[in-house]
């Protein structure tokens, strides 16, 4: 079966800025009513999911100076995409809404009990991506001085999210009663704590909220970087969970990812396409992308 997905690069933010094509952008890139309206056309188009990139720093590589990321509206500013996920939820019926985290930062019962909350209002249509990021700048915004090298980045998200799988399999699936007649809502003998403990993280739980319809949302992982394609084939505890790994050209993507449960991931091949302005430059694009693609397949790469 064919499946269809919509990446929005740059996420929540200002999407090609003082372009011709591009209207008020400049002035309305905040409404949420952009992302509504596109999330309806993806659903009418038969789309399975939509995907929202997120970040968290302003960018300054180019001349050590965000001077020129600022002047171009490129990746900034850039805001939260999470509270866009109930809005979309609610506008659509079908569609997956999957909105970036930034695991390496996340604490896992936040996330948890975030996710669970969006898995609701979503009526099960919720999923989150994973990005570690480990670099200077985001720990330094973020004020963390932990998990600093490429192991650890590695690591913690893994440890991370094993911490968010039991604690949505803390509460059993019949643990709410909601009997009027018994006047009892929730069974305390069906919601258990975990009593985690790992190199990165301490959890007692139980979570303080029912998992959601999904009680075991689908994790993504987007990026070809190694780091991410080795993580995708971790034989850890959230490989039971489904993963979408994006990659540009999908035979890359296929040896590196080894679930321990045969069919719980899926790889998904990252297409970009462009509308231009004249025929010359869909041609030097083409060529581009054709270029890009052959390197992906060269036998370093696979």
């Amino acid at each position: 079966m064919l499946h269809f997905g919509w990446f929005v690069g740059r996420g929540y933010s200002p999407h090609n800025w003082n372009q011709k094509w591009t209207g008020t952008i400049g002035d309305d890139w905040w409404s949420a009513d952009l992302y509504i309206d596109l999330a309806r056309a993806l659903e009418r188009a038969s789309f399975d999911y939509i995907l929202i990139e997120d970040g968290s720093f302003i960018a300054d590589a180019f001349q050590d100076s965000p001077e020129w990321y600022l002047h171009h509206a490129y990746s900034v500013p850039k805001s939260d995409p999470m509270p866009l996920v109930p809005l979309l939820g609610q506008a659509t019926t079908h569609l997956g809404i999957v909105a970036t985290t930034t695991s390496t930062f996340y604490p896992p019962y936040i996330a948890a009990r975030l996710g669970a909350t969006l898995d609701h209002l979503t009526r099960g249509g919720w999923a989150s991506t994973s990005l570690r990021r480990i670099n200077t700048a985001r720990r330094r915004i973020l004020g963390s001085t932990r998990c600093t090298s490429t192991i650890c980045a590695t690591r913690w998200p893994t440890s991370g999210y094993e911490v968010c799988k039991r604690l949505w399999e803390s509460w059993e699936p019949d643990a709410i009663v909601a009997d009027p007649e018994t006047g009892v809502f929730a069974d305390y003998t069906k919601i258990h704590p975990i009593n985690f403990q790992g190199r990165f993280f301490k959890c007692r739980g139980p979570l303080n909220t029912a998992p959601g319809q999904q009680r075991q949302p689908v994790i993504c992982q987007a990026g070809g970087s190694p780091a991410g394609r080795n993580i995708s084939a971790l034989k850890s505890p959230i490989a039971a969970s489904a993963v979408f790994v994006m990659f540009p050209v999908l035979q890359v993507a296929q040896p590196r990812v080894a679930p321990r449960h045969p069919g719980s991931t899926r790889a998904a091949a990252g297409h970009e396409r462009h509308l231009p302005v004249a025929e010359d430059h869909a041609f030097r694009w083409t060529e581009r992308d054709t270029r890009r693609h052959n390197r992906y397949l060269s036998p370093p790469a696979c």
